[in-house]
């Protein structure tokens, strides 16, 4: 799954703060490790979190995008 774009540097800094403050710690790649204006939010997870665990952090990543 790829994850959507977040804009500008200072967007996807933004969103990855809101998501930590919801309790989803997500990787933020903003450039020169992504192309210009293609900044992006990753999120890692083990096969030991439960699906609904997953699914309501998915909820939570997408709620916090500005």
């Amino acid at each position: 799954m790829c994850s959507p774009p977040a804009g500008d540097a200072r967007a996807a800094t933004e969103w990855a703060a809101r998501c930590a403050a919801r309790g989803v710690a997500v990787g933020c790649f903003r450039p020169p490790s992504t192309p210009d204006h293609r900044s992006r939010l990753r999120i890692t997870v083990n096969t030991g979190v439960p699906a609904a665990e997953f699914a309501a952090a998915l909820d939570t990543v997408l709620e916090a995008r500005p």
